[in-house]
């Protein structure tokens, strides 16, 4: 009787735990899941990944169904891109703690798909997390959803209420059931003007399947029966799943890799074969250039091959002997000759059809009256010279085809005949002659050229040199 007295007396002090249905009606969070997004085309994948969301929330939290969220906001839409403070009055509005936003869009080169999804707090009007499933497959949707959902689940506080407090120990509405675990942080809660604030803390020692009793750790006011208090965040839990999350991805990440490298490869392929088509095309261009500059330059030579050329030339010179034994024998002694008293004419013809070298036929004829006969002479002279050369001349033609500028020199065998008829004499000789001019040309038709002459003949018996220089000056025909 003792020991069942005993019982007794410990279960009214509360030192052995009876689970009560208050024990075990908990505080459930209003949680409202706003229609998800999507890009064209994946509108059904939205429907499909909200609706698996909310089937598996349901059993964690107080959702707000459909038909209550269409009546409230039936004229107000909220979206995922709206800023926290529109989304925290829709939550008021709707009578929610927390609101959660979605969107589904397409990943480029691939059939997987990215789902974003964001909690905004509806009391605080700011962002709690934002989780994204970055590349999942169509046939795992239902997998990334419930990784999904347990992070939703992990990152909302649990929300209960003291039911018993005894001493430096309280008993509140969480259990295993609610996923919590021994050593876990509870907060107590309660509400002020400027909203919820923290009074004190619990540490969880012992956990029932929907209860657990609980070490008063810090407490800066009584607790009472009913007061709230509420879990931090799982984050261990929460990097768990985003790892899996990573996973869900990990095939689809490598095939896209593979997928990227190859087109990588073909990038670098292409850009090599661009490269050697580039220098290839260079290479072309350089021996076009080439060839074209050769060509140019045959056709250059076979222009100057066919260019028209000297064929006739007409002068008229003056001649100033520098020799004593031409006076001697064409004149009195001690005539007084000056520089271009005796005259000729010529006439030239060229061959050898070659730019810059040509071959020439020359006749020159000279006649000019002597001074008035004295007691010595019977009548008053003439002289006759007739002169033949055949020579060659070398020329550099310069310009453009409307004037050109031909420089030239050359040289060439004489042979002359000499009369006189106031002495009657008759003399041939042979000699040399070697000049230099240049020719002014127009259209290489007609030019004017001027020219001096050097020139030694040997006439006579006693072979007499006779030398003079000649400037001629006449016009040229070209064809």
């Amino acid at each position: 009787m003792k020991w069942v007295a005993l019982l007794i007396a410990l279960g009214a002090l509360g030192l052995g735990w009876v689970e009560t249905p208050e024990a075990q009606e908990r505080e459930k969070t209003t949680v409202a899941v706003e229609h998800f997004e999507a890009s064209a085309g994946l509108e059904e994948v939205a429907v499909q990944v909200s609706d698996a969301l909310i089937a598996r929330l349901v059993a964690h939290f107080t959702l707000l169904t459909r038909k209550d969220m269409d009546a409230v906001l039936a004229e107000h839409r909220l979206g995922f891109s709206d800023g926290m403070q529109r989304a925290a009055e829709f939550g008021k509005m709707l009578g929610a703690r927390k609101i959660i936003l979605g969107r589904v869009d397409s990943v480029a080169s691939s059939k997987a798909v990215r789902i974003c999804l964001r909690m905004v707090d509806v009391e605080k009007a700011s962002l709690d997390f934002q989780e994204v499933a970055e590349l999942v497959p169509r046939e795992r949707l239902k997998e990334a959803t419930e990784l999904l959902s347990d992070v939703i689940i992990a990152k909302v506080p649990l929300r209960g209420r003291i039911v018993q407090v005894l001493e430096d120990q309280a008993r509140i509405n969480l259990g295993s059931t609610d996923k919590l675990k021994e050593g876990a942080t509870l907060e107590v809660l309660k509400e002020s003007e400027y909203g919820w604030i923290t009074v004190g803390q619990l540490g969880v020692v012992s956990v029932d399947a929907y209860s657990s009793k609980a070490r008063i750790a810090r407490q800066e006011e009584p607790f009472e029966e009913g007061q709230f208090v509420e879990t931090a965040a799982n984050e261990a839990w929460v990097d768990t799943l985003r790892e899996r999350l990573v996973e869900l991805g990990q095939e689809e990440r490598h095939r896209l890799d593979r997928i990227a490298g190859q087109r990588k490869k073909l990038e670098e392929e292409r850009l090599r074969a661009e490269q050697a088509e580039q220098e290839r095309l260079e290479q072309m261009a350089q021996e076009k250039h080439r060839l074209e500059e050769m060509q140019l330059r045959l056709k250059r030579a076979e222009e100057e091959r066919k260019l028209p050329m000297t064929r006739l030339r007409f002068g008229v010179g003056y001649f100033e002997p520098t020799d004593s034994d031409f006076k001697d024998t064409f004149y009195e002694e001690g005539a007084d000759l000056d520089w271009g008293d005796p005259s000729f004419y010529s006439m030239t013809v060229f061959f050898l059809s070659h730019p810059y070298f040509r071959g020439y036929m020359k006749g020159a004829y000279f006649n000019r009256k002597g001074p008035e006969p004295e007691e010595r002479w019977e009548e008053q002279e003439e002289r006759t010279i007739f002169r033949s050369v055949l020579g060659a001349r070398l020329q550099l033609p310069i310009g453009v085809p409307l004037v050109s500028i031909v420089p030239y020199a050359g040289g060439g065998g004489t042979y002359a005949y000499m009369k006189n008829t106031g002495r009657d004499e008759k003399l041939n000789g042979m000699g040399y002659e070697y000049f230099f001019g240049a020719s002014l040309v127009y259209r290489r038709a007609i030019g004017v050229f001027v020219e001096q002459i050097e020139e030694v003949i040997s006439v006579g018996e006693d072979e007499i040199d006779i030398g003079g220089t000649s400037v001629m000056a006449g016009v040229e025909i070209w064809w």
